[in-house]
């Protein structure tokens, strides 16, 4: 019949492995679990995403907190598990007493019950919890956020005084103190993570061809949509509206340049329904096209095409002449192209220029 004592410290040795196990998966799901997952909760509702929040911005509290816990485990776990392994193992053993003496039982047992304590402690209280907390992150984190909330606060003395002395053995070493942040992804990881959200179902495939676009147009420059002046068709600036209104149903766009025939360049952008309002005004024989154009918006060839969206926005134009320095006019460059680069091809007004 197995002692009391024996059989208590059988029975706290899965107790034990229980608690270690918890407190691995813990310190699982606070590194793993990601901060926007936490606030896309917050934002759900969820009232355990505010403290998983906490220990997610003390990240090196709660990893200490939660060291803590670990290493008593182990120590408690070492101190009750091997002696009471021995001692089954011996008594197992002492049927063998006459081949087997006991100064050489004694020692093979304390080896085995090692061996074994370990096995089962790396298997159930390490490599189960771990794999388990990788595979379920979300859910495990929700579970164990309050209790490690508590063993922060329970441990709080220790963890500052472990701090303070990590971070002196860092700072003479060179090293400063030590932070542990959550790496951000870099633009090509970021790539690699809509590849693998598309390849899993996550979103549609029209939505992954956005976003990779997205990537690229934070490179683009004006240059890259720009349609080149020999593509374009310019209308004199010096031409009468009555001039062009005769023309104006065999010319599909809605905005052209103007150009000024000794320059050469674009002095404005005039709007269709500009012609439209001086011809219901009957002035269309006495006005030119330079009275009735808007000023161009011009940019350089390399301006990065994230500000040249927004100079458009804020100014609320749909076409922009491009032009280097002092240079001649490159080409142009319009609102329904630069989007283009973003989302796609949109259909758009007819590509042909005036005759």
């Amino acid at each position: 019949m197995l002692e009391s004592t024996l059989l208590y410290q059988l029975l706290l040795v899965p107790v034990l492995m229980g608690i270690n196990a918890f407190f691995v998966a813990s310190e699982y799901a606070v590194v793993t679990i990601r901060s926007t997952r936490i606030e896309e909760m917050k934002s759900d509702g969820h009232a355990v995403a505010r403290v998983l929040g906490r220990l997610k911005a003390d990240m090196s509290g709660s990893l200490a907190a939660i060291q803590i816990c670990i290493t008593g485990t182990n120590l408690l776990l070492g101190a009750v598990a091997e002696p009471a392994m021995t001692q089954l193992i011996v008594g197992a053993l002492s049927p063998l007493k006459v081949v087997l003496p006991m100064t050489v039982a004694r020692p093979l047992a304390l080896a085995l019950g090692m061996i074994l304590v370990t096995l089962f402690t790396v298997v159930l209280s390490e490599l189960l919890p771990k794999a388990l907390t990788l595979q379920y992150t979300e859910q495990i984190a929700v579970a164990v956020a309050r209790p490690v909330a508590l063993s922060r606060v329970v441990c709080a003395p220790l963890v500052f005084v472990m701090n303070r002395m990590g971070n002196a053995i860092t700072r003479t070493f060179g090293l400063g103190d030590v932070q542990i942040v959550e790496p951000v992804h870099s633009e090509e990881e970021l790539e690699m993570l809509v590849d693998r959200a598309e390849a899993a179902g996550e979103f549609h495939e029209q939505h992954g061809d956005i976003l990779r676009r997205a990537f690229d147009f934070a490179d683009m420059v004006v240059r890259h949509v720009t349609i080149p002046m020999s593509r374009v068709g310019a209308l004199d600036a010096h031409a009468t509206v009555e001039e062009v209104a005769r023309n104006i149903t065999d010319w599909p766009y809605t905005r052209w340049p103007i150009r000024d025939g000794r320059s050469g360049r674009v002095t404005g952008i005039v709007n269709i329904k500009a012609l439209l309002h001086v011809l219901a005004l009957d002035a269309a024989h006495t006005l030119i096209m330079e009275d009735v154009a808007d000023e161009p918006l011009v940019f350089d060839p390399d301006l990065p095409l994230v500000d040249a969206l927004t100079e458009m926005r804020r100014r609320r134009r749909h076409l922009a002449v491009v032009r280097e320095g002092d240079g001649p006019d490159l080409g142009i460059v319009t609102l329904e192209d630069i989007l283009g680069s973003l989302v796609g091809k949109i259909p758009g007004e007819s590509k042909r220029n005036p005759s």
